[in-house]
């Protein structure tokens, strides 16, 4: 069996300037754990089932991702979706690979990118992009 985290609340004590601090600790928590996937959420707002409101504190999910890639070293990590209504999947593919690549995180090579629209699915796996 394996475990992961996903990350909805940003709310925490301290304000947001204590937000990066705790992702941090988070991300070596879930690792010391031995958790195998850690994900973040893509939205602008935060969302009804999380129990707070619109207005409170949500990050951008590919750059939380890079954050963490940067201070996590074996957790495979994600986003739980994203929307491609919001975001055009083929440069958001390449732009999230460039991303977490460039944290030099060894989870990075890793990490798998899959946006599906109609037919066509993009998956990043390595250098060059497959169609």
């Amino acid at each position: 069996m394996e475990l992961g985290f996903a990350i909805s609340v940003f709310d925490i004590d301290g304000g947001t300037t204590a937000i990066a601090g705790e992702l941090a600790r988070v991300g070596a928590a879930a690792e010391e754990a031995g958790a195998t996937w850690l994900a973040v959420m893509d939205h602008y707002f935060q969302i009804e089932p999380t129990g707070l409101p619109a207005e409170a504190n949500m990050l951008e999910g590919y750059t939380t991702l890079g954050y963490l890639a940067a201070h996590t070293s074996t957790v495979t990590l994600g986003v739980l979706v994203t929307g491609v209504t919001y975001r055009h999947p083929w440069p958001m593919c390449d732009l999230t690979w460039l991303t977490i690549r460039g944290s030099e995180g060894p989870q990075a090579v890793d990490l798998r990118f899959c946006f599906m629209t109609g037919r066509k699915v993009c998956t990043k796996s390595g250098p060059g992009m497959h169609y």
